[in-house]
């Protein structure tokens, strides 16, 4: 039931915080507003059995409340339940040009509640404490811009309930929002409703410090930081009915999610103590990115981190790490609905100018052999895949997990680029493999067969080998076979240790390096 509540908090966070803005000025009401919300509400699944107070031409609400009724399964005996989110009191108030104000409370109570069988039951009380702020909407009933601006915005969990009746939180549990504005629009036609979103924020602040109350423990947790300089922008399309519980026939029916974040920079402290241990780690960071996609042609995920620093320390660290790093980032692209086409996938790491600790290189290159240079690893894989099951369905992907079976077979496999560089020596390297899955490979019966092309540039590897060898960090005779390899099936380039290899498989298993036939049994 998580994920529902984190859905309906998002929810209610993009009612709160002004749900959307367009160019064109023409007149809405309060009950156009409000028929806007209940419309989008529904689509979401979301009950509202609530009627606003009529005050004139103005709408107040004296509790803002919502259900979304959770199915039970039949297959796996998970019962039925429900998630209630009441956003407390807020009014929608005729401007008299056109234009509607929502109206927020300085401080407004938030209780989101799971109603599930046996443990599942909780509410999780929080408070929105709003300064300076101020949401217009304006527009036409079928297309509704909401102008944004806060000087800050904070959300405080206050308490939560389970099965034991209330307990009060042993800490603090924050966010906040500094210096907010941005720009909302949400146009409905014939029932599919899209957005559109652009944000920015001096500084958002987090602050989590908790310690466990249980007996005969007495654990801290610790996790605070800030990002500063944060702009966003999103689009989406929700199509009528979503079900978030199905959320691949949402996909399949045109629901779309893309949104982009960037920042110009960032710090964060994360520590954890108890009676035995204590751990800490603290990073910076100067600016990045985090996008995120989904739609029926696939999800995206990339964040990206620039001139990283990262300290670590405790008791279970034997000495202090500190490091810097140029970048560290992730990159994940998937298809998501079956099909009998092929759908490209792709992946990609990086890791640039990782400055790797003096204690590190002290144990293993103590006599300080080996160039102590930054080390950089970059990785980008692309393919094609034909999926059998939509992997965002939750039923399908547990019948997988019990027989076995696969989600989909590969098709095609491209590394788009490697890139490694450490010690003195730098790997780089492209493939592109063809997939036959109506034959079975002869490396193993359980894999398709393959075949296809690789390009190889080896600079400073024989001569890393070797020093391996000598410090006894590999076998001496494995470090004089490889380098012996390399020199022997190799391309000599420029530079006295540099080496290249065209390498070819052919799907029957005949492999050539540099147009050397290499057995491979």
């Amino acid at each position: 039931m998580g994920r529902q509540i984190r859905q309906a908090s998002t929810l209610a966070a993009a009612l709160l915080t002004g749900a959307i803005a367009g160019p064109v000025r023409a007149d809405v009401t309060p009950a156009q507003v409000w028929d806007q919300w209940a419309g989008y509400l529904s689509s979401f699944g979301y009950t509202v059995e609530f009627e606003p107070v009529v005050d004139g031409d103005n709408l107040h609400f004296p509790v803002f409340e919502m259900t979304m009724y959770i199915p039970g399964d039949k297959a796996t005996g998970v019962k039925g339940g429900t998630v209630t989110i009441n956003m407390g009191e807020l009014a929608l108030v005729d401007l008299g040009d056109g234009t509607v104000s929502i109206e927020l409370p300085g401080k407004m109570p938030i209780a989101v509640a799971g109603d599930g069988p046996g443990d599942d039951d909780f509410t999780a009380d929080l408070t929105l404490t709003a300064m300076g702020h101020r949401t217009i909407a304006s527009g036409d009933p079928g297309d509704i811009t909401y102008d944004f601006s806060a000087e800050s915005l904070s959300v405080t969990l206050d308490q939560i309930s389970g099965k034991d009746g209330p307990s009060r939180m042993p800490g603090t549990v924050a966010i906040t929002m500094e210096g907010a504005s941005g720009v909302n629009r949400l146009a409905s036609d014939n029932g599919v409703t899209r957005i559109n979103q652009a944000l920015k924020m001096d500084r958002l602040a987090y602050d989590v410090a908790i310690s466990d109350p249980s007996s005969g423990h007495s654990g801290k947790v610790m996790w605070q930081g800030e990002i500063t300089g944060l702009t966003t922008s999103s689009r989406g399309v929700v199509p009528p009915e979503v079900n978030p519980l199905a959320i691949d026939r949402a996909l399949a029916n045109g629901y779309i999610v893309n949104t982009l974040i960037e920042f110009d920079a960032g710090n964060g402290v994360f520590g954890y103590a108890d009676e035995k241990s204590e751990t800490r780690m603290a990073t910076t960071s100067q600016g990045g990115t985090f996008g995120l996609g989904m739609s029926a042609t696939g999800l995206e995920y990339s964040v990206l981190s620039r001139d990283v620093s990262i300290s670590l320390s405790g008791t279970e660290v034997p000495f202090p790490l500190n490091t810097t790093a140029g970048a560290l980032g992730l990159g994940i692209q998937l298809p998501v609905i079956a099909g009998a086409l092929e759908q490209p996938f792709g992946a990609s790491i990086t890791v640039t100018d990782l400055d790797v600790p003096e204690a590190v290189w002290m144990m293993a290159d103590p006599t300080n052999s080996l160039p102590h240079d930054p080390v950089t690893m970059e990785v980008a894989l692309s393919g094609k895949t034909r999926l059998f099951t939509d992997i965002m369905n939750e039923a399908a992907m547990r019948r997988l997990d019990k027989t076995g079976g696969a989600p989909g077979e590969l098709t095609a496999l491209a590394l788009e680029a490697l890139r490694i560089r450490a010690a003195g020596a730098m790997i780089e390297a492209s493939a592109d493999l063809d997939i036959d899955n109506t034959k079975v490979s002869m490396f193993h019966p359980n894999m398709p067969a393959f075949g296809g092309t690789a390009d190889v540039t080896l600079t400073g590897v024989t001569t890393l080998l070797n020093k391996l060898g000598q410090l006894g960090m590999i076998p001496m005779q494995h470090a004089l076979i490889g380098a012996g390899m390399i020199q022997q099936l190799g391309r000599q380039g420029d530079e006295a240790d540099e080496f290249s290899a065209d390498i070819r498989l052919s799907p029957a298993g005949t492999l050539t390096i540099n147009d050397t036939p290499f057995p491979l049994q």
